[in-house]
């Protein structure tokens, strides 16, 4: 499994006279995962082996590469230097190669993004060093991924950072139910989907602390009365778009806790990217792609057309829709893509 947003699995069996004779396997060796389809090479390490006596067959269990970064923590006295994200993510990867190497390095080129401003004060101390790269990506609106660059005598995994990774192929690729689709699941999911995000900073008394909140609709704002801090309506474009998701049953509030934030516009700026991140993908898609679509036309984060034979599904037959997670099944000849339908 490939997922988008945080480290794979791998699990495969082989028999237990090629493991001993072959194959050397122990925990913590790295493997590199070639496809005969066209993807991507992937980066492994075996994180538990187990032996079937009755088959005489091995079972191996493997974690992306990019699992190392949960295990490395950040020191509580480490302070960022800068308050853009991919300088803070070198600073920390480098801190963390220092301490026990990961040997993955920074891809410089992706990483001088300096629109990717943390807020003042940002506290990373304690959290893993993926843990930190997670929470810095969300409040700047960005995202980070570990690129596998592997040749047959070389293996280097490259940190990149940047606003969204894929491509935009809407206008070139396009997964037609019934021919390149051999089977698929729907589904629209409101779980989470809030009207308003008030976000609590730190300071003195709790009746004394500034606060920030945004909502979807102008009224809201106008009724909600926040002593030390503002409530302000997201704008009416994105209103348009947003309120018809969250019905009656689905509107709720949610209150976020920054201690060492004291600046209101930081608050503010905060409440408003927790507002617009879980109204991002209220329809998703499971499908499964069988050889008539090359695999190797697709990666993480693209975005395809999905054009389905009925629009019983939803309004409009064509789906934009981005793929988040990538499932190969090379024995089988099927790839399974996880995609949420783009607004």
């Amino acid at each position: 499994m490939h997922p988008l947003d945080q480290p794979g699995t791998l699990q495969f069996q082989i028999s237990e006279a090629e493991g001993n004779g072959q194959v050397v396997l122990k925990e913590g060796v790295a493997i590199v995962d070639r496809s005969t389809e066209g993807l991507e090479p992937w980066l492994w390490y075996v994180t538990r082996i187990g032996f079937d006596i009755g088959s005489g067959m091995v079972e191996v269990e493997c974690a992306e590469w990019r699992q190392l970064l949960y295990e490395r923590t950040v020191p509580l006295s480490v302070l960022a230097a800068t308050r853009a994200a991919p300088r803070v993510a070198i600073q920390l990867l480098s801190a963390a190669n220092a301490r026990n190497p990961t040997h993955i390095i920074p891809h410089f080129g992706s990483m001088s993004g300096l629109a990717h401003i943390l807020p003042e004060g940002e506290p990373l101390g304690g959290l893993t060093v993926g843990a930190a790269f997670d929470h810095m990506a969300q409040e700047t609106d960005s995202e980070w991924w570990i690129h596998y660059h592997i040749t047959w005598t070389s293996v280097s995994p490259t940190l990149h950072w940047g606003y969204r990774r894929g491509r935009d192929l809407t206008y070139e690729r396009h997964i037609q139910e019934g021919y390149h689709l051999s089977q698929g699941v729907y589904s629209r999911e409101g779980s989470g989907r809030v009207r308003m995000v008030q976000v609590l900073g730190g300071g003195g008394s709790p009746a004394d602390r500034p606060s920030g909140a945004h909502a979807l609709g102008a009224a809201i704002a106008q009724q909600r009365a926040v002593s030390t801090g503002r409530v302000e309506p997201v704008p009416e474009d994105q209103r348009r778009k947003m309120l018809p998701l969250a019905g009656p049953a689905l509107n709720s509030e949610s209150l976020d806790v920054s201690p060492a934030v004291v600046d209101e516009a930081a608050l503010l700026t905060n409440s408003r990217r927790r507002l617009l991140i879980p109204l991002s993908a209220l329809e998703q898609v499971e499908a499964s792609v069988g050889g008539r679509l090359p695999w190797s036309d697709l990666d993480l984060g693209d975005r395809v057309l999905l054009r389905f034979a009925s629009a019983r599904l939803r309004q409009g037959a064509d789906v934009a829709a981005r793929i988040v997670a990538l499932q190969p099944d090379e024995a089988e000849g099927e790839l399974t893509l996880a995609l949420e339908v783009q607004l």
